[in-house]
């Protein structure tokens, strides 16, 4: 019987819903495989010489990775895959470069641009002291370059680039920038991959009906993680779409497609698009 190990970040102390998250995952995983395989499980942390020895003891045969961060940090998310491709032990998902690119916003974003695909302009204060003309006057949004599972979204990340603005500019000493927020509708495109290549699964959006005016229509931290918020309770998914949104459809799905190709995706992934006011997707 093939020995199949299940790889994952070292849950951290704290006890944050978004990193134990991953538990649950671990939970689904060991039961879709243990009728087929000897399923193992391996909480990853910096000790990858020690993971490394454990898989060549245990005989592991292929990796199922679900490391996204080692010590609750996203910017390391490259390293184990890293570890398993020098090993030459196969493993799912995404490979390390591509991880590394596409986890990196600002760097996935500089590839995009180079692509020709559509993004929203950043601003971090390595770029300069001021925010530059073209976003002046714009809403902006803060992001972690790294952090993802929507860490440090919420409202007041939503904020206009006005005269105060630059006075904020000391919060992106630790990995942070500003972003043109799109305000309006998201939808968001799975990929995965098959015998005849890669396969466009149906889109979801995320409806934003319920919410007031005046509040960013966005997928927040407590959107995702915090069950009993305003937030989770009203952001459902939603796989219906109008007839008049096809052209829409088939432009995103070319684009996510095509992210797949610059990024060197493989296995599964999904790409997120905001669409602005005038239809156009980011």
């Amino acid at each position: 019987m093939k020995r199949i190990c299940i790889a994952y970040g070292q849950p951290s102390q704290d006890d944050r819903p978004d990193v134990n998250d991953v538990l649950e995952q671990v939970d689904l995983l060991r039961n879709a495989l243990s009728d087929d395989f000897a399923v193992l499980e391996l909480p990853v942390g910096f000790d990858l010489a020690d993971c490394r020895k454990w898989l060549f003891r245990q005989s592991i045969d292929a990796v199922c990775n679900l490391v996204e961060e080692i010590d609750g940090q996203g910017r390391f998310i490259a390293l184990f895959p890293l570890m398993l491709e020098e090993a030459g032990i196969p493993y799912s998902g995404c490979s390390a470069d591509a991880l590394y690119v596409s986890s990196n916003k600002v760097l996935a974003k500089r590839m995009m641009s180079l692509a020709g695909i559509r993004t929203p302009a950043i601003w971090r204060p390595e770029y300069g002291v001021s925010l530059p003309a073209e976003m002046h006057s714009k809403r902006l949004i803060k992001k972690s370059v790294w952090e993802h599972a929507s860490i440090g979204i919420d409202d007041e990340a939503v904020c206009d680039a006005d005269s105060t603005f630059n006075m904020k500019a000391v919060e992106l000493s630790k990995g942070w920038f500003y972003e043109e927020f799109i305000d309006g509708r998201e939808i968001n495109v799975s990929l995965i991959d098959g015998p005849q290549g890669v396969r466009i699964l149906p889109p979801a959006e995320i409806c934003f009906d319920a919410f007031p005016a005046g509040k960013p229509k966005l997928v927040s931290w407590a959107a995702k993680w915090d069950k009993q918020s305003f937030e989770y309770q009203n952001t459902p998914r939603s796989f219906d779409f109008l007839a008049s949104d096809r052209s829409l459809l088939l432009q995103i799905e070319a684009l996510a497609r095509q992210c797949w190709d610059v990024f060197g995706l493989r296995g599964y992934a999904r790409v997120d698009f905001r669409i602005d006011a005038n239809g156009l997707p980011w």
